[in-house]
């Protein structure tokens, strides 16, 4: 399967985003996006000492006023620390309190942002993305909390552990948590294509597009255990990109994957590619249905 921006082409379960003619749109609202991007090379401090892994504790542990929990079973290891870094920079600094929820919840509340949500480097190696603490439906914090709490994070895990992990005890009601992972099919899938301009409203796609974990056989009309017919797309409100996801199994038969995974595989493209002006693709995404 390949994940491909601004520009079509054939890939097992591909998903594309594409720029088409341009044309007037309104900007997308703040609200909905959680952040706005930082230009990738915002330089951040990083005076740590790197610490050997092998007598640091598994369980979780306190520093600088968070919990930690390093795992690379879970989150990865080796991180991409400058990678991080990168994913670092793209978070606001804000202070204004924001609350989190799923993004399929159906609560009456306009002012929440979507979950799942995440930044990654310009590499689509390191992932930062915030969650809710199990049980909860919502969460409250700031962007700035957020990006201090990573900050610590890529310290205590990335950097010191060489792995990843997650931090809690971000205040407001202490329901959201961060993660650190390495997403390893982002370095070697993503490929990125001829450089067109920048446009922001691809940002949509990563809101909008179904995110569901459970796996589904994504296949052509003609295969009948397809359970998502293929070719697929949506666009982004102003139409300027567009999302599709195609099929080129020579043998007409579907793959299996999960919508989330296809989220991801585009979250990697759009750091990767388009928020530098570039196509991308993706290639690598979802097994042969049994």
């Amino acid at each position: 399967m390949m994940c491909e921006m601004l520009g079509q082409s054939l890939l097992w379960l591909l998903a594309s985003i594409n720029f088409l003619t341009p044309v007037n749109a309104a900007a997308l609202k703040a609200s909905v996006l959680p952040g706005q991007a930082v230009p990738e090379n915002t330089t951040i401090a990083s005076p740590w000492e790197v610490a050997d892994p092998s007598v640091l504790s598994e369980r979780a542990f306190e520093a600088n006023g968070y919990t930690f929990t390093c795992d690379d079973a879970k989150y990865g290891h080796n991180l991409d620390v400058d990678d991080c870094l990168g994913a670092l920079a793209r978070i606001i600094n804000s202070r204004a309190s924001v609350t989190f929820a799923d993004r399929d919840l159906t609560i009456e509340k306009p002012d929440w942002d979507p979950l799942p949500w995440r930044w990654m480097g310009g590499r689509s190696s390191c992932y930062i993305e915030p969650v809710l603490k199990a049980g909860a439906q919502t969460g409250r914090t700031s962007f700035y909390k957020i990006r201090e709490a990573a900050y610590e994070l890529v310290t205590e895990c990335a950097l010191r552990q060489r792995k990843g992990g997650t931090v809690t005890g971000l205040g407001g009601d202490n329901n959201v948590e961060i993660t650190l992972g390495r997403y390893v099919q982002g370095e070697l899938a993503v490929k990125c294509g001829r450089r067109k301009e920048v446009l922001e409203t691809c940002r949509d796609l990563l809101i909008s597009m179904p995110v569901t974990t459970q796996d589904q056989r994504f296949g052509p009309k003609g295969d009948s255990k397809s359970e998502v017919i293929l070719p697929w797309g949506m666009m982004s409100h102003d139409d300027r990109c567009i999302l599709k996801i195609l099929t080129i199994n020579r043998q007409g038969e579907s793959d299996v994957t999960s919508w989330y995974k296809a989220w991801e595989a585009v979250n990697a493209v759009y750091y990767g590619c388009i928020s530098k002006g570039f196509r991308g693709s993706f290639q690598g995404l979802g097994e042969p249905s049994v």
